[in-house]
């Protein structure tokens, strides 16, 4: 825990998708330049999750 708040950490595009569908954080702080999925594909994948 970070001053009240759990950091999640992914090494990579695919494992950062996993990690938002297991724990709906509220906020998500993306790399651009993630291997495997870039950020914006990261972003996108989330977006669609979430409607």
């Amino acid at each position: 825990m970070h001053r009240g708040y759990k950091v999640i950490t992914a090494h990579d595009g695919t494992a950062a998708l996993k990690a938002v569908a297991e724990t709906k954080p509220d906020v998500v702080v993306v790399d651009p330049g993630l291997p495997n999925l870039d950020g914006t594909e990261v972003i996108a994948g989330v977006s669609a999750r979430s409607c």
